[in-house]
């Protein structure tokens, strides 16, 4: 997931050198990946942590975004087990009604 943070905040700085009103991207994630958003947040001008969201928020959190990013994670043991599947967090983010941009792995169904 953190290529894939990286590509997106490598993309979203440089267009927004050339914006007045900045895209800004807030990660949330998990207490255990609290570090790695900080470091992507200290890396990008365009990446924020979001904090954590606890599941019985996360409908109104989607609901009041812009648009909602899932990554997928391409970690091989996940993928292995994920390969024909559809994560669950896909269908809730759509259920949103906000545009979806979502990040798999190749080969991931």
């Amino acid at each position: 997931r953190r290529a894939v943070l990286e590509q997106l905040g490598a993309l979203l700085d440089k267009v927004n050198n050339e914006l007045e009103d900045p895209y800004q991207l807030y990660v949330c994630a998990p207490v255990s990946d609290a570090a790695v958003v900080g470091q992507l947040a200290n890396q990008f001008e365009s990446i924020k942590f979001g904090g954590t969201v606890r599941q019985e928020d996360l409908p109104a959190r989607l609901k009041g975004s812009g648009i909602n990013v899932f990554v997928e994670s391409s970690d091989q043991a996940i993928r292995d087990f994920t390969r024909l599947s559809i994560s669950t967090k896909v269908p809730e983010y759509l259920a949103a009604g906000r545009p979806v941009i979502a990040f798999g792995p190749e080969g991931q169904a």
